[in-house]
């Protein structure tokens, strides 16, 4: 299988920028390799979506969530037959994304995942005109992933996002939120709302029973308590309401930015859809059926 590794030196501590090569040694062993260090995220963009017009059956991207957000959005325009199977080294912060299909946040993990080459068909969502994989959201401490500076997630790591959250747990928050679904109509106000398609958010496994095979995605409708709603998910998760659907369309009050994968994302109303099977990656699921 021939395949084309990308990586840029700007995303997570400069000292993993060393382990490059030692991982296209590695998987110079198991593909017919090429690799390419990208210069901006246009050059990214494009690998992604002439990869296989050049002959790669295969790119495997290595970054944080907003790098695989950006690969997933450049191939999911395509034809089927256009788009290549993803590989996912994860080097960001938290890596949440990769969680979803099993690359737990281990390097070396990641690297025994792909090596297998077990390839599964996934679901992704879109919202409006975007893709995203594991998780849209807004409202209270759905910025933070972006908000925070580039060189304090260097320096703490995760802690910087958790630093940041504790503060917004005494900021009182309220947003209205009208969802239309499969299911029917809800008006609610919340602290925050999240629409998970992944396991992970934040590094934390909030959404345990998802699925990336059923054509669905799920709502979190978070109740308005104290430490805006934080608590329901460790004491009180009977209290969270979750619409399991495969189309939204969700109007709020919120003027701030929606959050689509750890990114920043676009403002106002989202049209939401599931497409089911829509990409191909390098995985590994325990209960795949």
């Amino acid at each position: 299988m021939k395949a084309l590794y990308l990586y840029s030196n700007k995303t997570g501590l400069q000292s993993k920028f060393k382990k490059h090569g030692k991982i296209i040694k590695r998987l110079s062993k198991s593909f017919e390799l090429d690799s390419h260090q990208t210069i901006s995220v246009d050059d990214l963009l494009a690998c992604c979506r002439d990869a296989k017009k050049n002959g790669y059956d295969a790119i495997i991207v290595c970054g944080g969530d907003g790098t695989l957000k950006d690969a997933v959005n450049a191939i999911a325009p395509l034809k089927k037959e256009e788009r290549p199977i993803i590989g996912y080294i994860p080097m960001g912060t938290v890596n949440d994304s990769g969680k979803s299909f099993g690359v737990k946040g281990s390097i070396r993990q990641a690297l025994t995942v792909i090596e297998k080459q077990q390839v599964y068909d996934i679901d992704i969502c879109k919202a409006n005109n975007e893709y995203w994989t594991f998780v849209a959201a807004i409202g209270q401490f759905t910025d933070i992933s972006y908000i925070v500076p580039r060189k304090q997630k260097k320096i703490l790591g995760r802690f910087a996002y958790y630093n940041v959250a504790v503060k917004e747990v005494f900021t009182k928050k309220r947003i209205n939120v009208h969802i239309k679904c499969d299911q029917g109509e809800y008006d609610f106000e919340t602290p925050f709302l999240m629409c998970l398609n992944g396991v992970n958010v934040g590094g934390f496994r909030v959404n345990p029973h998802n699925s990336l095979f059923d054509g669905k995605m799920n709502i979190y409708i978070t109740p308005t308590t104290i430490f805006n709603g934080l608590t329901n998910y460790i004491f009180h998760r009977n209290k969270i309401t979750v619409i399991n659907t495969k189309h939204a369309e969700i109007t709020t009050s919120e003027t701030s930015s929606w959050c689509l994968d750890g990114e920043e994302g676009m403002k106002g109303n989202l049209v939401l859809d599931v497409l089911p099977a829509h990409i191909r990656v390098f995985g590994q699921f325990k209960n795949f059926r």
